[in-house]
């Protein structure tokens, strides 16, 4: 426990009080007064709540709790837009691994297709359809020096 120890605590006036009744005149600077003129002229009892400008303990708590609450439900809607973007990025993402996968498969259909059309058999079959005819003899054009003048 800690010892009740007496202390000289000397009280607030109050602004109101001093003043002259009928009309408002600007207090004079004292240092022990805690409230200012403008609260004295629009509180003359005192701010609402009790005493004038002071901030308790249970005041504090009250504001840094609210500060505490306003801080975690900020932090809260950033986490919670940072999972939807991640949940959004992964249904892109299987999207795309599908689209891959379909697209490898075309590429496998059309290489077959590729090697297919130039095999031998098709490409006599073709020879037959366009009414080609082998060639018996072949004769080749020889130049006679591999330098070519041109004329000007």
């Amino acid at each position: 426990m800690t010892p009740n120890i007496p202390q000289h605590v000397t009280p607030r006036r109050s602004v109101a009080r001093s003043w002259p009744q009928g009309r408002l005149q600007r207090p004079s600077r004292n240092r022990y007064e805690a409230r200012s003129w403008h609260a004295a002229r629009y509180w003359p009892a005192g701010l609402p709540g009790g005493q004038s400008g002071a901030i308790n303990s249970a005041a504090l708590g009250v504001a840094l709790g609210v500060i505490g609450i306003i801080i975690v439900t900020a932090l809260s809607f950033v986490y919670l837009g940072q999972v939807l973007t991640t949940a959004s990025q992964g249904t892109s993402i299987q999207d795309l691994e599908q689209h891959i996968s379909e697209l490898r498969q075309k590429q496998q259909e059309l290489e077959l297709e590729g090697a297919s059309l130039r095999s031998i058999q098709t490409v006599e079959q073709r020879v037959q359809q366009l009414n080609l005819e082998i060639a018996d003899k072949v004769t080749y054009l020889t130049l006679p020096d591999q330098r070519v003048a041109y004329a000007r």
